[in-house]
C-alpha cells in the first residue's frame, strides 16, 4: 500500500495524486479528521478539473481515498 503524507493509503491512481497535492499541513489536518470521523471530504485538481474525493479511515488502520466526481460547489478545499 503507498504512503502518501506518511500514511499507508489504497486508492486509484488519479484519487492518490490528487492527496499528494496537498500541502503537508493540510493533509495532516485531514488525515486527523478522517481518523476522527472516520471519512473526510477534499478538493483537489486532476488534468486541470476540480474533483471531489473522500478519504476513509479503515477498519484496519489504513486509509483509502475515493473519488467522487466534479466539483459543483464554491466550498471549501474540505468539508466538515
Amino acid at each position: 500500500m503507498p504512503e502518501v503524507h506518511n500514511h499507508s493509503v489504497d486508492g486509484e491512481h488519479e484519487s492518490l495524486e490528487a492527496l499528494r497535492q496537498l500541502d503537508p499541513h493540510e493533509a495532516e489536518v485531514l488525515f486527523d479528521y478522517a481518523h476522527r470521523k472516520k471519512s473526510a471530504d477534499f478538493e483537489g485538481t486532476i488534468d486541470g478539473h476540480r474533483e471531489n474525493f473522500t478519504l476513509i479511515k479503515e477498519s484496519d488502520g489504513g486509509f483509502r481515498v475515493d473519488k467522487r466526481g466534479k466539483e459543483k460547489s464554491s466550498g471549501g478545499w474540505f468539508k466538515w
